[in-house]
């Protein structure tokens, strides 16, 4: 209580002094005040066709109310502007608060709001009934009305505008979607928001996320609004003091606040964190949304609303250690010049019922305001930050389990993990190529041009087998994704439906011909006739089925991967006939092997592009204690052989007839056989009593 009155007694003084300094410029003579007003007010300079002075009586309420006094002139109507912002922008663009006198009145502000108001007994934000009225008590505290100027959603804080058709209710949508990624959300979660409002952004996380939320505000008005706007949604709305958010202490798994820190003081921000911590989880998430300043130049407090206090990012640095601990810091504030505007705009086109209710000076107040938070916000003085902070007992849980985590990383390392190769093979071979002939072009277009005379040769089997081909990996196909698919000659789409399974159409849509697997994702799937293709999904790689009569699958591809772990995956791009390749191949039959330290599959699948370029991909698993070096030194062995038969299959020529020996009959065999997955050579497949050629 001494601690109080003298504070009291300070503020008494100040106000008796800045009444004596009131009465000495009413006794000076304005030749004097006149010229200070007018450099500070830019009235001889870049506003000299802006801003019309209509009563002398404006000069003297600057000179001692300073921005205050203009706001009161022109409320007034002892001055008339054409352009508030631009005003606005021309004073403070300009170094006009370098002057003396300008600092003079900051020192004094911040000795009354600033310095003594702090040191009173009474938190300010025990009585933060202003919540919903923002920065100059501007906002009217019916909800009808606040509609109005603030959108349907009647938040009264910064959108989010991402696109230039935006309108403010698309960009307040924009802003709750944001926040809701930030929270990091998951069905079930109990959700803590500080100065709810209306409730409109508890409504949202609860029905589009799932979540149970108590949304707390420190007006009555608002409680039984927020009760009605969220009925029917898992909302539970609460009247608070403001000191004491609930009447008991609960745990939350998230806790959202969105400009709420404005209305608690600088003293009290160690209170207002450490407050919020015992309501949240070890393992929860802070997400705190937040007028800030980086720039003293228009003061941190004036007297449009002493209730009001911008915060430091520094202040709030050293508030909030030994509570949480910064994750994520990001600054919007370019778009609360757009929201300002936007509330502005909404405002105009209602001004004459709001003057009707609150009267004309009212409404040029209102106007002065959002035109002087527009320019800030657009010069960078005041700022919109956007904060998450962790729980500092999840760092603590963290720091007490490095050395485990260490441990398993470096187990990992050693005994588990998957290498990946993509290799470009289409020049191997070609290395000579442009050194004779073909003057003048290319390397791409000359290798290009050899690969036709090779195909102009001709006696080359049909295109393509009918079979199951590999597409994608299953990593690279996520849920609602769709990618481009070029195989087999044909253009097609695949997509991952919300279930899990994977779709094949033909890319093109029969409307209009757009390609669809380009910029595009899966939204709803009207009843058009795509040709679909039939897809299987196994050992994380998708397959389609190809027959070139279209008809169904004769067999499936089966799993053969169980107790196997870490692989290792090449895939080159090699240009021959497949037919060629997989003639040429690995001899499997070379390498059969019963190895009792070791469980070693290869899977390999030649997928064609074209009728000569050739997708090759070989996947190699081992069991899962086999050590990476060990992984690693087989697949480098088989990529350094891979490399050598590409260079020579890359220039091979396929014989139709070749010339063979009496050891080579195992050749012809493996053409007969493998003629019998082409449609074109039905009449040519082996018989069933035939022999067969085994691998």
């Amino acid at each position: 209580m001494f601690r109080d009155a003298i504070c009291r007694i300070f503020i008494f003084l100040i106000h008796f002094w800045l009444w004596i300094e009131y009465i000495v410029i009413k006794i000076l003579p304005s030749s004097l005040i006149r010229p200070q007003v007018e450099s500070a007010c830019r009235l001889d300079a870049e506003n000299k066709g802006i801003v019309t002075v209509a009563d002398a009586r404006f000069y003297t309420q600057v000179a001692s109310k300073s921005l205050l006094g203009l706001c009161e002139s022109y409320k007034k109507g002892w001055i008339r502007v054409i352009k508030l912002e631009k005003m606005f922008e021309n004073i403070l663009r300009n170094e006009v608060t370098d002057n003396l006198v300008v600092k003079y009145k900051e020192f004094l502000d911040y000795l009354e709001f600033d310095l003594f108001r702090v040191k009173m007994v009474e938190p300010i934000y025990d009585s933060a009934k202003i919540v919903i009225i923002q920065i100059f008590s501007c906002f009217p505290l019916d909800a009808e009305v606040t509609a109005l100027i603030c959108g349907s959603d009647i938040l009264v804080s910064c959108a989010l505008w991402l696109s230039p058709s935006d309108t403010l209710d698309t960009a307040q949508a924009n802003k709750m979607a944001s926040l809701a990624l930030q929270l990091r959300l998951t069905r079930g979660m109990r959700i803590l928001e500080i100065g709810g409002g209306f409730g409109s952004m508890a409504k949202f996380l609860a029905d589009k996320h799932g979540v149970h939320v108590v949304t707390t505000t420190t007006l009555r008005e608002e409680v039984e609004f927020a009760k009605r706007n969220c009925a029917g949604s898992s909302v539970d709305v609460r009247l608070s003091d403001g000191k004491n958010l609930l009447e008991k202490v609960e745990k939350f798994d998230r806790i959202l606040a969105i400009e709420v820190l404005e209305h608690v003081w600088r003293t009290d921000y160690a209170d207002f964190f450490s407050n919020i911590s015992q309501y949240l989880k070890p393992e929860g998430l802070f997400v705190l949304q937040c007028n800030g300043l980086n720039d003293s130049k228009m003061g941190n407090v004036n007297g449009f609303n002493p209730g009001v206090r911008f915060p430091y990012l520094n202040e709030l640095i050293t508030a909030t250690q030994g509570h949480f601990v910064l994750e994520e810091l990001k600054n919007i504030g370019p778009h609360y010049e757009k929201t300002w505007q936007a509330w502005a705009s909404n405002f105009a086109k209602g001004r004459k019922r709001f003057a009707e209710m609150r009267g004309e000076a009212y409404c040029r107040e209102w106007e002065f305001a959002t035109a002087l938070m527009a320019t800030l916000s657009k010069l960078g003085m005041i700022q919109e930050v956007l904060i998450s902070y962790l729980s500092n007992e999840t760092t603590f849980m963290i720091g007490s389990l490095t050395l485990l985590v260490l441990t398993v990383i470096l187990y990992k390392k050693c005994f588990h993990g998957s290498y990946e190769l993509t290799m470009d093979c289409t020049q191997l071979g070609f290395e000579n190529v442009g050194r004779d002939g073909f003057k003048g072009l290319k390397k791409r277009v000359m290798i290009n041009e050899l690969r036709k005379r090779r195909e102009a040769v001709g006696g080359y089997p049909n295109p393509y087998p009918n079979g199951w081909f590999r597409i994608l990996d299953s990593a690279q196909l996520l849920p609602q994704e769709s990618k481009e698919v070029n195989v087999l000659g044909l253009n097609l789409v695949a997509w991952r439906g919300p279930s899990g399974d994977v779709f094949v159409a033909d890319a093109y849509c029969p409307h209009l011909g757009a390609h669809l697997g380009v910029s595009s994702r899966v939204l709803e799937l009207p009843n058009v006739n795509l040709k679909m293709w039939e897809t299987r999904e196994i050992d994380d790689t998708i397959y389609l089925w190809y027959h070139a009569d279209g008809q169904c699958p004769s067999w499936y591809p089966e799993s053969g991967l169980s107790n196997t772990e870490k692989n290792y995956k090449c895939r080159s791009i090699v240009s021959v006939q497949i037919g060629c390749l997989i003639q040429y191949g690995p001899g499997i039959q070379h390498t059969r092997a019963n190895t009792p330290t070791a469980d070693i599959k290869l899977l390999i699948s030649f997928t064609p592009r074209d009728f000569m370029l050739v997708d090759f991909t070989a996947k190699i698993y081992m069991s899962p204690w086999v050590t990476n070096m060990t992984v690693k030194s087989f697949a480098d062995v088989f990529v350094n052989q891979l490399t050598r038969d590409i260079r020579v299959l890359n220039r091979k020529q396929y014989m139709s007839k070749p010339v063979l020996l009496s050891e080579d009959k195992t050749i012809t065999k493996f053409r007969r056989w493998y003629n019998q997955f082409y449609s074109a050579s039905k009449d040519k497949k082996i018989k069933k009593n035939e022999e067969e050629l085994e691998f």
